[in-house]
């Protein structure tokens, strides 16, 4: 079928793939080393290593192959889902992940999110955290307190309404 989808059906479409095309490089990268709670075995971390590296691959040619956004020319919920699923490993905060080396157009696209209002404030908790990629779990879980306490605190500072949940 090349009838374009209605906008609101490309970002319901990329909601669906993103669980299991994106969203496993959480709980490959991230889990392991901020939250020691989350039990994994090495098969599984390595399975959403393998679905993750698959899904940025597509990502990167596919769904930013010609346009600015996921599904579009502006954001949407799927570029903010996205977003913060992948901007957690970026050199920027996590340093886990080089985008710019090995997926120019996320890279390119992440630049334009950036971009968005209120990011700095958003991600203030991941710019506190810093660089987990090589610091032990133990260095970062000490850091998860105060990063959260800055990130709430940017949240306020910006107008946000937030809750203790």
């Amino acid at each position: 079928n090349t009838t374009p989808l209605p906008h609101h059906h490309r970002t319901t479409r990329y909601l669906h793939w993103h669980h299991s095309n994106v969203r496993p490089i959480t709980k490959a990268l991230f889990a392991p080393k901020v939250r020691p709670d989350i039990v994994q075995s090495e098969e599984q971390i390595e399975a959403g290593k393998v679905a993750s590296t698959s899904g940025l691959s597509k990502m990167d040619s596919i769904w930013l192959e010609s346009k600015p956004f996921l599904t579009g020319d502006a954001p949407t919920l799927a570029d903010i889902a996205a977003y913060g699923e992948l901007c957690q490993f970026a050199p920027r905060f996590g340093n886990m992940v080089d985008y710019p080396l090995e997926y120019p157009r996320i890279a390119e696209w992440m630049a334009r999110m950036a971009a968005l209002p209120f990011h700095d404030e958003v991600h203030t908790a991941l710019d506190v955290l810093g660089d987990i990629s090589g610091d032990s779990t133990e260095d970062i879980v000490k850091r998860l307190g105060p990063a959260t306490k800055s990130g709430m605190q940017a949240l306020k500072g910006a107008g946000a309404t937030t809750s203790r949940l």
